[in-house]
């Protein structure tokens, strides 16, 4: 019985001294690129803000690429000759999350103060107060930019509804994500934990949802 024989690398090279040449030719072509890559973190909300889109616009004017790569982590590659003050423009945009962070939870309060304390208590025991809640927060997601359509149901004789709020991507338009969240509350509770900085409760909805 005749015995086999590995072959290899065409070069004669073990494979680990093949890999190793593989390794040393990347590192050779990053050194010799065209591009400075710069690895950064930026918060997680950064990149939903207005001043992004300037962000944005500014690496493509300077040349360079970004791209995100889990959570906060930014990948910059800009050209090795350019003059693009990378770290003034990561101040700013830090800046500019920070700012607009603090305005969505002063802007969410607000929102949980109007439900817990100006509509209350809201269950089909209080029709009046659901109705009021499901008509502000038609209002508010209308004024994002959704498209608000109302589901109207009966639940032992009397009126309920719940609201579709649709928001159609751009770049991947065909899939979906869905959120889902109740507007009414457990009778005897205004729906939102003082205990907890005004956060909304975790109480489960007594007879319809959004």
């Amino acid at each position: 019985m005749g015995h086999s024989r590995r072959k290899g690398p065409p070069d004669g090279t073990s494979d680990g001294g093949n890999e190793r040449s593989r390794c040393y030719q990347y590192v050779q072509r990053v050194a010799k690129s065209l591009l400075r890559r710069s690895d950064l973190m930026v918060p997680r909300e950064a990149c939903v803000y207005a001043d992004w889109d300037a962000f944005d616009l500014a690496i493509q004017a300077a040349g360079g690429q970004w791209e995100r790569v889990m959570g906060g982590n930014l990948i910059v590659n800009l050209p090795r000759a350019s003059t693009f003050d990378l770290d003034r423009a990561m101040d700013q945009l830090n800046a500019s999350a920070a700012t607009a962070e603090q305005e969505l939870m002063a802007a969410m309060k607000r929102d949980v103060a109007f439900l817990a304390e100006d509509v209350g208590e809201r269950h089909l025991g209080r029709p009046a107060a659901l109705r009021r809640a499901a008509d502000w927060l038609a209002e508010a997601l209308a004024m994002t930019g959704m498209v608000v359509s109302r589901q109207t149901f009966e639940v032992d004789g009397r009126e309920a509804e719940n609201l579709e709020a649709v928001l159609t991507g751009t770049s991947r338009p065909d899939e979906f994500v869905v959120v889902g969240a109740h507007y009414d509350t457990v009778r005897g509770t205004p729906g939102a934990d003082e205990d907890e900085a005004d956060e909304p409760g975790d109480d489960e909805g007594d007879d319809s949802e959004a």
